[in-house]
């Protein structure tokens, strides 16, 4: 007898739990009730019914958000079915009463009046493939996406088959636009691999020319950005985009290059990628000419003996080679310079010469004092 009692008291005490005013108060105020099916309505009360702004959902998917009056629709309201159709409009006594746009499975919509859940009177059908069904007491038309009147006197029988036209060339557009985006992918992963190329090429220069250190990874990151920026400042020449590779690597790479160097005396820091070079007494350069001087930059080096031995072969070869120091992110170079040259053509030539039989990559450069 006490084991039929217990289990009476535990059904009883399970079907209020799942059932009831969960939250807040469920008569004259705003609460949210939950039915047992799985029923939930969350909103206003009055007298035990719904009333006033609320949302009801059940459990296969459906769901009304509005207005409520004595516990039916009642006012501006939105109902969605399960499969996706939807009403957005005006309801009274529970129905579509009023002005409201139905959303069709298609993708179509009809804004027009309802009564008792029927459409009446004049409304509009706006179709998926863009054209539209125009409803007046008088005749049924149908126009073009651009207005054009194209039928005129639609019987209700050719309607059906109207949207279901409509529904076909909207599923053809979204398919050629489908095809449309995957050729825009393909050309930008094509140009994305272009550009990581170019990137990787520039930053080999960068690295030879002891503008950058590390890999040539085609990764456009802040490194070979500032490293871009200082080669620019110590070139002088008008700097591109930096997402103008072409025109970059071009620059790098021009044997007609000229760049305007500069000669900070801290080589240590971050401008220190300045174009040096000594300039010796037996040189008849005085300080008045000097904005005439050209040099060679030949190549640099991270060990200084790599540096003096290409400098002792460009000597053996009747070439005015010198050294320089120079500094990038705490890392030392070594830089292997040709000249001074007073006329530009001079040091061309001496370039012409020496990237051929050292396969070197070199850069003529200008003195600015």
């Amino acid at each position: 007898m006490k084991n039929l009692i217990l289990l009476l008291s535990l059904c009883v005490f399970s079907s209020v739990s799942w059932s009831g005013c969960v939250q807040g108060n469920c008569t004259n105020a705003q609460g949210t009730y939950t039915w047992p099916d799985g029923k939930k309505y969350v909103g206003y009360w009055k007298e035990g019914q719904h009333n006033g702004q609320g949302t009801k959902t059940w459990p296969d998917g459906y769901k009304y958000v509005g207005q409520w009056k004595e516990g039916q629709y009642n006012g501006q309201g939105t109902y969605t079915w399960w499969s996706g159709q939807k009403y957005v409009g005006q309801y009274k006594d529970g129905r579509r009463n009023g002005q409201g746009t139905f959303t069709y499975l298609d993708g179509h919509t009809y804004v027009g009046q309802f009564k008792d859940d029927t459409r009446i009177g004049r409304g509009k059908e706006y179709l998926a493939d863009g054209r539209e069904i125009d409803f007046n007491s008088n005749t049924t038309q149908l126009f073009s996406a651009n207005g054009q009147l194209v039928r005129s006197n639609i019987p209700n029988s050719d309607l059906n088959t109207i949207r279901a036209e409509s529904a076909v060339n909207k599923r053809r557009a979204d398919q050629r636009l489908e095809k449309e985006q995957q050729k825009k992918d393909r050309q930008l992963a094509e140009q994305r691999r272009r550009d990581k190329k170019e990137i990787a090429g520039i930053q080999r220069q960068l690295i030879v020319h002891k503008y950058l250190r590390g890999s040539a990874d085609g990764i456009d990151g802040n490194k070979t950005s500032n490293a871009v920026k200082a080669f620019y400042r110590d070139a002088g020449i008008k700097r591109p985009p930096l997402d103008d590779y072409t025109t970059i690597a071009e620059n790098l790479s021009s044997t007609l290059l000229s760049p305007a160097g500069n000669c900070p005396e801290d080589l240590t820091r971050s401008s220190g990628f300045g174009v040096c070079f000594t300039v010796h007494e037996s040189d008849t350069i005085n300080e008045g000419n000097l904005r005439k001087v050209w040099v060679l930059r030949v190549a640099g080096f991270a060990e200084k003996y790599e540096a003096e031995n290409l400098m002792n072969r460009l000597k053996i070869n009747s070439y005015k080679a010198f050294l320089k120091e120079g500094g990038v992110d705490d890392q030392v170079y070594f830089r292997v310079y040709v000249g001074p040259q007073k006329e530009r053509r001079r040091a061309v030539a001496d370039k012409v010469k020496i990237d051929r039989v050292f396969g070197t990559n070199g850069m003529i450069l200008k003195y600015a004092p």
